[in-house]
């Protein structure tokens, strides 16, 4: 389990005027995605690393995501609303070596393009409310809130973690998606682009 990470500090004034970076401010565009195919799955994947994080985004079949979830509880007609999102099996690295800075995350930061503009991956209180007002049973409900990432994690040198991240897109749609992660109080943005969400020929019935 990751450990809590430093505080991100504010930017100084004193820094700036001794020609140091400010602590705080946002660097330009880092790192690039990389597309492979996941050893473990043998599905589409794809990666990014630059200063300090790694993040690898693997497709999740809805299929797939179908049967995860009616094994943990869930109705078919829960399960089918979750497949019919584009999901991706997402993991979070801090590759920093030992003694260098925290990374820290918050997917509320990140923004995915689509249709409607530029949105955050969907929240948990979001799928927490659906749940809800649908009457899924308690421990499904607890079931699906460990299996998403967290919404906000500090990783240490040599931490990582995995969980599902979920997109206001349906399935089959290409994915573009801005990052934002932070060291020691500098904010860093990176680009994953030409993603595609596993398609699923009968999303389209499930949406309204």
């Amino acid at each position: 389990m990751t450990r809590g990470g430093r505080p991100l500090l504010p930017g100084l004034a004193l820094a700036a005027l001794l020609g140091m970076p400010l602590v705080g401010s946002a660097r330009a565009q880092e790192g690039q995605t990389r597309a492979h195919v996941d050893a473990r799955t043998g599905l589409a994947a794809w990666s990014f690393e630059a200063h300090g994080i790694r993040i690898e985004l693997v497709q999740r079949l809805p299929d797939q995501t179908r049967a995860f979830f009616l094994g943990r509880g869930f109705g078919r007609d829960a399960a089918d609303r979750i497949a019919a999102r584009c999901l991706f099996q997402t993991t979070v690295r801090n590759t920093f070596p030992r003694g260098g800075p925290s990374v820290a995350v918050r997917l509320a930061e990140w923004r995915a393009h689509t249709p409607q503009g530029l949105e955050p991956p969907i929240p948990k209180a979001q799928w927490r409310n659906e749940w809800q007002r649908r009457g899924v049973d308690k421990a499904a409900r607890l079931a699906f809130q460990w299996a998403l990432f967290p919404s906000e994690q500090n990783f240490r040198p040599g931490d990582w973690n995995m969980g599902m991240t979920t997109y206001p897109l349906d399935p089959g749609r290409p994915l573009e998606l801005g990052l934002v992660w932070h060291t020691d109080g500098e904010t860093h943005r990176g680009r994953m682009s030409g993603m595609t969400c596993a398609s699923d020929e009968t999303a389209s019935e499930l949406l309204p």
